[in-house]
């Protein structure tokens, strides 16, 4: 998506920011309303977004999750 059709959308919201997600409703970031106000509209959201948080999945194995976290 753009930078404009996130625009439109947070302002119709009571918040002035938005979470990314994926398809799948993994949760890939936010974008917060100085993204949304001061950046070109036809920008897509995935070069704009603040990345994050990381998350752990349930299927990773635990080796895996402590070289990521040390």
């Amino acid at each position: 998506e753009t930078i404009a059709q996130v625009r439109a959308r947070v302002a119709r919201s009571a918040h002035r920011f938005a979470l990314v997600t994926a398809p799948d409703g993994t949760l890939l970031g936010r974008l917060r309303a100085a993204a949304l106000d001061d950046t070109d509209p036809t920008q897509p959201v995935s070069q704009v977004m603040e990345a994050g948080p990381s998350t752990l999945r349930p299927h990773e194995p635990a080796a895996a999750i402590k070289d990521r976290l040390t």
